[in-house]
């Protein structure tokens, strides 16, 4: 998707960041899922697809909104995993 901006300098901070700026590579996913495992992935997935969705059918204003509520969502995930390591030392 970041070759696809046509923006070789995103394509390139991306390539250079890697996993390193995505938060489940660094977050235990268990307590993201809160005992549902299963449940948190689907609607991580199904956040990327409608994102994936979106750009495939050209709608650029779709596509912004999908990430924009995909970046939400997992904002409010990792302030509600925040919230539980505070309370739990050793969650994250």
């Amino acid at each position: 998707m970041a070759k696809a901006t046509g923006n070789r300098y995103f394509h390139s901070i991306l390539s250079q960041l890697g996993n390193t700026i995505i938060p489940r590579t660094r977050v235990n996913s268990a307590t993201l899922a809160h005992n549902d495992p299963s449940g948190y992935l689907d609607r991580v997935n199904r956040e990327h697809e409608d994102i994936y969705d979106a750009i495939e059918r050209r709608d650029p204003e779709a596509a912004r909104a999908a990430m924009r509520m995909h970046l939400s969502n997992s904002r409010e995930r990792l302030r509600r995993v925040q919230e539980t390591s505070a309370k739990t030392p050793n969650a994250v």
